[in-house]
């Protein structure tokens, strides 16, 4: 649930916070199948080899020690320590994370094991009354199902940290976000943690994960379910309360085993500042959604926040809602989506407008008002407010993936070349439609030109999702022209004039590979507008195929390979450019 407001500011400052705050969270637990964790010592287990009983007895709230009930015990096994009579267990084996999928990008592996059952401390959150209808019958079934598991992690003030292990209800967590959840709730999770994070990032010691996730599922008991759609913004304020409440009195329970203090481990000035910043949300939440957004880039908030607010002023009086999303929340919109599609983010510029549009029609709109529009005449009339024409194509060609109605043939010109019908390949949906100036449909080394000078054009502007889509065309037309050889000289006689087309022919493929060697370089820094992989870690082995024809490339491709974090890589090609 790593989810961020997306930072489309130019010094990118809030994704490189969260790209530092990541690079410590990707963990995972490693469980083996075959060994399960008893709560409940069955009589008839001496056939089994070895038996493990979690015993609470002596440990925090959430936390126990893995008994090992066994005949046949051995004292030696390191995996296994004694306790006066008793034996207990240390660790488990479980492979090294190399052995776990790249594509992951694991940090930290834990030692895991199966419980058989929800522990007695979670028997309160099985028996709980609830208000209201979260969670309901079949997830709360389902959780019961696959139950929870231990993973090898003491508690901080533990009095034998070798042998505590920790309850984790990762699962039931997963459960409740993939099914559990309507739209509305799943959305007011990430605005409740982009809000807080967002208010106490520059504090020393800040909530985590696990605190937002117990009071949010805590909070959703006590909504009514409904009540998300008809009053998202009270419900989060309403969330924002629980989390002060359990700030103030420095208690902030566990949500399946609510005997377990999230928050213990806190100095009582960690907590009072937490909560000073966290209380900003509830007593300025206007001021506090202007700054975050500003923070990320988003610079209209401000303008939008005095639309609506002069807009709502007005409406105390006249009731008018039609004229409410007339002169404030339709104009306010368009002005959002001017910027997402100047940046690239057309789908999300579409949803915006289309969100708009349903909300009007959930408005009772009187008999004697004007019924509202269809969304095809809104989008009409939102489309000719654009004046970029790639902008106009690529929401037309969003508007017919959603409703399957022909609305392209009113932005193009129809005797245009467009890419698609001059590059045999695929490419790229964003500049399928992109008309191609005459003079530049002769060869592909002429189209590269093209679209390498589009690219940097919208990576000017900051616009991603263009600058890649042209650049990457830009590269698949150099790696045709270098892989083409079209000139042959086997046939020619003449030795001088076989000499002189050959060098000539190096000459050329030589260019080529340069203007090849400067897309690549320039495909990192488009890489780098939004401090992602991609595109460029994609291209990395044909960017080192270059590096063996062209070897000055060595530094820069450390320096690509670095921002990757790929340090070995990095390492390599710094010797390389030593040499």
């Amino acid at each position: 649930m790593n989810v961020y407001l997306r930072d489309i500011s130019k010094a990118q400052e809030k994704r490189a916070y969260y790209n530092k705050s990541d690079s410590c969270r990707n963990k995972a637990a490693i469980i083996p199948r075959n060994k399960v964790v008893r709560h409940v010592q069955i009589k008839n287990d001496s056939h089994l080899r070895s038996t493990f009983f979690a015993d609470s007895s002596k440990t925090h709230a959430g936390y126990c020690h893995i008994k090992v009930l066994s005949k046949d015990t051995d004292a030696s096994n390191q995996n296994i320590v004694q306790r006066g009579n008793d034996y207990y267990l240390k660790e488990i084996q479980i492979p090294p994370i190399d052995f776990l999928p790249p594509d992951l990008n694991i940090t930290m592996t834990y030692e895991g094991l199966i419980c058989d059952t929800f522990p007695a401390e979670a028997l309160e959150w099985i028996d709980r009354k609830r208000k209201f209808s979260f969670p309901s019958h079949w997830i709360f079934q389902k959780i019961l199902q696959h139950k929870c598991t231990l993973i090898k992690k003491a508690h901080p003030s533990s009095r034998d940290p070798d042998i505590e292990w920790k309850y984790d209800f990762s699962l039931a967590d997963q459960i409740i976000f993939t099914a559990g959840l309507s739209k509305e709730q799943y959305e007011g999770f990430f605005m409740f943690k982009v809000l807080t994070e967002n208010v106490c990032f520059h504090l020393q010691k800040n909530l985590k994960l696990k605190h937002l996730k117990a009071v949010y599922f805590k909070t959703l008991e006590e909504i009514p379910n409904e009540m998300w759609e008809t009053n998202f913004s009270g419900c989060i304020l309403f969330v924002i309360n629980s989390l002060i409440a359990c700030l103030k009195v420095s208690w902030l329970p566990h949500y399946f085993i609510t005997s377990r203090n999230l928050i213990d481990c806190y100095s009582a000035k960690e907590i009072n500042d937490i909560c000073v910043n966290v209380e900003c949300i509830r007593m300025f939440p206007l001021y506090v959604l202007q700054v975050t957004a500003e923070n990320h880039g988003y610079n209209f908030a401000q303008k939008l926040i005095e639309i609506v607010m002069k807009d709502c002023k007005s409406f105390q009086h006249n009731k008018d809602v039609m004229t409410l999303f007339t002169e404030a929340l339709i104009p306010g919109t368009l002005g959002i989506m001017r910027v997402f599609t100047r940046l690239g983010f057309y789908e999300t510029a579409f949803e915006q407008l289309l969100s708009l549009h349903e909300q009007m029609l959930l408005v009772k709109v009187p008999s004697d008002c004007i019924c509202v529009p269809e969304f095809a005449e809104v989008f009409e009339t939102a489309l000719r407010s654009f004046r970029q024409k790639s902008t106009r194509v690529n929401l037309a060609i969003l508007f017919e993936k959603y409703f399957k109605t022909d609305v392209l043939c009113n932005v193009l010109d129809k005797q245009s070349t467009f890419t698609k019908d001059i590059l045999p390949w695929k490419i790229s949906q964003e500049i399928e439609w992109m008309e191609i100036p005459f003079e530049k449909e002769a060869d592909l080394s002429s189209i590269a030109d093209y679209f390498f000078s589009c690219s940097m054009k919208e990576y000017r502007k900051r616009n991603s999702t263009l600058a890649t889509a042209t650049l990457v065309t830009a590269i698949t037309c150099l790696q045709r022209c270098i892989k083409g050889d079209t000139i042959s000289t086997n046939e020619i006689e003449d030795e001088e004039l076989k000499k002189e087309i050959e060098s000539q022919k190096e000459e050329v493929l030589l260019k080529l590979k340069h203007r090849l060697k400067l897309c690549y370089i320039y495909l990192w820094h488009v890489t780098t507008l939004y401090l992602t992989f991609e595109p460029l870690v994609d291209y990395m082995d044909d960017i080192e195929k270059l590096c063996l024809e062209l070897p000055e490339m060595a530094s820069i491709v450390g320096s690509m390979f670095r921002y990757l974090h790929k340090k070995d890589k990095a390492e390599e090609y710094r010797k390389k450019a030593n040499l």
